[in-house]
């Protein structure tokens, strides 16, 4: 999926490949290290000029839709990263919207939601996922100016 090169400055609309392909297992661990060292390996201004949190944010429905614990505590850990290093950033970046599939026209922000709103409802409870994106929303909460309610 990701042998693109500099597929997180690609347009969603050009990216040469399936985007509607659910990754899980080996692909997925491989998307998340791309996710993960990207993070490591660039700015912030970078990571905002790029379609990284497009990506951040499919990786994480990928891991919901597959019950993937250590996946969903991995992309949380990065989204605390970024809140910790600018919070109006992360809040730049969820209230973007997905220009594709199945969120089409939703803030990001709401798909976080919606992947949690999944794991609380969805037949598999997998409490440590839960737990993950419960401690994101709470740092969300008790970041001093995050708009959290108006997203």
């Amino acid at each position: 999926m990701t042998e693109q090169k500099d597929f997180f400055f690609q347009p969603i609309s050009r990216y040469v490949g399936n985007r509607d392909i659910e990754l899980q297992g080996a692909e997925l661990v491989a998307f998340t290290t791309k996710l993960y060292n990207y993070v490591e390996d660039n700015s912030l201004e970078e990571i905002q000029r790029s379609n990284f949190f497009y990506w951040l944010t499919y990786a994480l429905y990928c891991a919901v839709k597959s019950s993937d614990t250590t996946t969903v505590e991995i992309l949380s850990a990065i989204t605390i990263k970024i809140l910790n290093q600018d919070s109006e950033a992360l809040e730049a970046m969820f209230q973007q919207s997905a220009s594709e599939g199945v969120f089409k026209g939703q803030s990001f922000f709401y798909v976080w939601m919606n992947n949690y709103s999944s794991l609380v409802h969805g037949e598999v409870r997998k409490s440590n996922s839960l737990l993950a994106l419960a401690l994101l929303f709470k740092k969300l909460l008790e970041t001093p100016n995050f708009k959290f309610c108006s997203l």
